[in-house]
């Protein structure tokens, strides 16, 4: 929904140093870059709609594929990586049949791949509603009623984006062609991109997202468990004990981390046992400096792993973290193992 490239935490210059090209792009956002919509459907070729900013990004690689010869790179040994969001266009992308030989190695920093950010095009999934409904749904809020693509193409662009700020619906949507199944079932099946694969999760990815759970008690906490898993609820609720008020906000930050990131982190690293290249595993620890009770929350990670570190994370400890970490990195993207002699 928002962001760009240029963000001063993405300055890629440190990884540049490391005899890497660092190639960063820009794809469309919000409702521009997923907005499915039964008449944006009727309107394509291939009947489907969504999708765009990952199209976006398909073709930023094709440009890659194309041109980053003239700037002394390999089009034949690419990585693409990305954090959150991005982690979720990494596990769509290895998934996509269209991006297949565009890219040689994939690393999903905290990966965000839920139950409700893949929607299916036309028909609703259990917890989801189909994307072109997601696209009715908000074109209804924005247009006073009026759902059709015609009203929507008479409102400004800078209206639109007013109207939305950050809270559109994204999905990936599931359209039989650039997705042809949810990612979860392709790495299921082990039909994913054959490349290697890095895939992590920070300590605490969900302590800056508790307050999307609307409970404060352990009673409140238990009810929500039993509306949502049912006659599973009994499970969930044992691996979150809370003794007290107090322990509320450690159950939902770890209930958090472990179905927005965990899981998708994990379906991504068991699919891989079934093709032939190698997956490896990070884990990210370090608390947060500035903000210590989120402890190592989500995209902690991202400013040690570019070399961007900024005061009072410039210890020796943040220092020789982040070194390692670029080690880790670039040596990935370089051969496909992460591995590098003198570093754990």
């Amino acid at each position: 929904n928002s962001g760009w490239g240029h963000q001063a935490m993405y300055d890629g210059s440190a990884l540049a140093r490391r005899e890497v090209v660092y190639v960063s792009i820009n794809y469309r956002l919000g409702p521009w870059g997923f907005l499915a919509h039964p008449e944006l459907s009727a309107e394509s070729e291939r009947g489907v709609s969504g999708n765009y900013g990952l199209l976006d990004q398909i073709a930023a690689l094709k440009w890659v594929q194309k041109n980053i010869s003239q700037f002394g790179g390999d089009p034949g040994n690419v990585t693409i990586f990305g954090e959150s969001a991005g982690g979720t266009s990494v596990n769509a992308l290895l998934a996509s049949p269209l991006a297949k030989g565009l890219f040689h190695r994939a690393i999903a920093q905290s990966p965000w791949v839920t139950v409700t950010n893949f929607a299916n095009l036309e028909e609703a999934r259990p917890r989801v509603a189909s994307a072109e409904q997601l696209g009715l749904d908000w074109a209804e809020q924005v247009t006073d009623g009026d759902t059709s693509i015609k009203a929507l193409r008479t409102i400004l662009g800078e209206e639109l984006l007013n109207a939305t700020g950050n809270n559109y619906p994204v999905a990936v949507t599931v359209d039989g062609w650039l997705m042809p199944d949810n990612s979860a079932e392709t790495f299921s099946r082990g039909e994913q991109n054959n490349v290697p694969v890095m895939v992590g999760t920070n300590t605490d990815e969900g302590s800056m997202f508790v307050s999307f759970l609307p409970f404060n008690t352990p009673e409140g906490f238990a009810a929500a468990m039993d509306t949502y898993f049912g006659a599973g609820a009994g499970k969930v609720k044992a691996l979150y004990p809370i003794a007290d008020k107090k322990g509320v906000f450690a159950a939902k930050s770890q209930f958090l981390t472990d179905t927005w990131f965990v899981a998708g982190a994990r379906n991504m690293l068991e699919g891989m046992d079934k093709v032939s290249s190698p997956a490896y595993q990070y884990h990210f620890t370090r608390k947060s400096v500035r903000m210590p009770r989120l402890g190592a929350a989500h995209g902690a990670e991202i400013v040690y792993a570019f070399g961007n570190l900024t005061p009072p994370q410039t210890t020796e400890i943040d220092r020789a973290l982040s070194d390692a970490m670029i080690q880790y990195w670039v040596q990935f993207a370089k051969t496909g193992n992460p591995n590098v002699e003198g570093l754990t």
